[in-house]
């Protein structure tokens, strides 16, 4: 996790706490793909408007496919990374207490079933 820049940007500095931990494994085959993990941050945190690591789960590939999400969050004060084994960090998902401002070129996001992200 350290060495993802990504990451690095969206903690702005800020110490974290691991609250909860997990495996991540595909829907249907279980094989495993990484970890994920909570992060409790020490202060909320703002972030820049940039295309964070986003993914969205691919039923029929029993996969994931990386995507970059157009945004910046206030007040973020939780989050949640993805980490894939063989690539580390794919995907960081603030908690549900951030505030989001949506940016352009998210265009893909119009093409989700719902609940796919």
């Amino acid at each position: 996790m350290a060495a993802s820049a990504p990451l690095n940007a969206m903690l702005a500095g800020a110490d974290y706490e691991i609250v909860r931990e997990g495996p991540w494994n595909r829907k249907r085959s279980r094989a495993a793909i990484g970890v994920v993990r909570e992060l409790k941050l020490s202060r909320p945190v703002d972030t820049a408007m940039r295309k964070w690591p986003a993914l969205i789960w691919d039923d029929s590939g029993d996969t994931y496919l990386s995507r970059g999400f157009n945004a910046s969050y206030s007040d973020m004060s939780t989050l949640v990374v993805y980490i894939d084994a063989s690539r580390g960090v794919v995907a960081l998902t603030p908690g549900p207490e951030a505030k989001v401002v949506v940016g352009p070129g998210n265009e893909w996001t119009k093409s989700l079933k719902k609940g796919s992200h």
